[in-house]
């Protein structure tokens, strides 16, 4: 097997972070295992430099098991609460909602305010579409 030169290694992740489908996507195994490679010719510090990610990130790549995980895990399931409409609250009720909500990847969610439905189904669709 050929081990990869930093060069083209820097080449690949340019590459991959100019295609990648979203900003937060992971790091490929196989960009990881290029990374790695460069070990034993470069230090830790040149390899990070060039590659443009940290040294937690690398040692974390060489060792699984010691680093944090980002994985995204299976969520659980979502419980549906059904609010009263208008017509069904009580006189006199007017509290004004106040929705906040931070994902495992630290994006961090907030609605306020008397929204309407469809304010409230844009939001929820700009959720659900963070998530994939």
């Amino acid at each position: 097997m050929n081990t990869p030169t930093l060069e083209s290694v820097q080449a690949d992740f340019h590459h991959w972070r100019e295609h990648r489908p979203h900003r937060r996507s992971l790091t490929p195994p196989a960009l990881r295992d290029k990374a790695l490679s460069l070990r034993g010719q470069h230090s830790v510090n040149a390899i990070c430099i060039a590659l443009g990610i940290t040294r937690r990130m690398l040692l974390g790549w060489q060792n699984p098991a010691s680093a944090p995980q980002r994985q995204r895990q299976t969520p659980e399931p979502v419980e549906f609460v059904v609010l009263p409409t208008e017509a069904e609250k009580p006189h006199g009720e007017s509290q004004p909602l106040q929705l906040s909500l931070t994902q495992a990847s630290g994006d961090h969610w907030c609605l306020s305010g008397d929204p309407s439905a469809e304010q409230l189904h844009a939001f929820v669709s700009a959720l659900a579409g963070a998530t994939q």
